[in-house]
């Protein structure tokens, strides 16, 4: 029986040392996007994982996508990763630079991303995922 495995990330408060503004409505927005895959796609038994504020932490978010999502799904299930928060951008790799015209990388802003030693979770990563 086919499935809908779902990872919704949702970020109104960052960590307090970060820099990073905190945010309004975003867990709202997750809260919505639960509910409507309840009531849409309810015929897939959704099987929805969150990640909020102090959850969403830049590991947190990698081993949630590796636990939830890759391991979880089988052929013909369907996946969904969402994400409500800060997003950026930042010049990409030199290892990166051929395979993106552009040479950005969009990343999200996660949790604990701005602290000391920490960095966002750039969409090139979660192509690899």
């Amino acid at each position: 029986m086919k499935k809908l495995h779902a990872l919704l990330v949702a970020i109104n408060n960052y960590h307090p040392a970060s820099g990073v503004s905190n945010l309004d409505g975003c867990v709202n927005d997750l809260m919505a996007m639960k509910k409507f895959l309840k009531d849409n796609f309810n015929d897939l038994k959704p099987s929805i994982k969150t990640l909020v504020d102090k959850q969403a932490t830049r590991l947190g978010v990698i081993n949630a996508f590796e636990s939830h999502l890759i391991k979880k799904a089988k052929p013909g299930d369907s996946v969904l990763f969402y994400y409500a928060g800060h997003g950026s951008f930042a010049a990409t790799s030199k290892a990166f630079q051929q395979f993106d015209p552009k040479a950005t990388d969009e990343s999200m802003v996660c949790y604990d991303s701005r602290l000391p030693g920490n960095y966002d979770l750039a969409d090139k990563e979660i192509a690899v995922l």
